[in-house]
């Protein structure tokens, strides 16, 4: 049987996302805690080697709205 437990990984849509350097330059905060919002917060996805982040879920981490799930 597959596995299908990373479902929502491939329901994330990567035209709303930004790389992991992207988004440390727009928010000032470092590549390292945009990556560890990605695993904790679950906002991003790794491809190819790359973390991609979710625009709109990284902006409710930065105001604070987005807890861990």
């Amino acid at each position: 049987m597959a596995d299908i437990s990373h479902i929502e990984d491939a329901l994330f849509e990567l035209e709303e996302c930004i790389t992991a350097p992207q988004a440390a330059k727009a928010t000032s905060f470092s590549k390292p805690t945009i990556i560890e919002w990605c695993r904790k917060y679950h906002i991003g996805m790794k491809v190819g080697g790359r973390w991609y982040v979710n625009v709109d879920k990284l902006n409710l981490i930065i105001r604070g709205q987005l807890r861990n799930q």
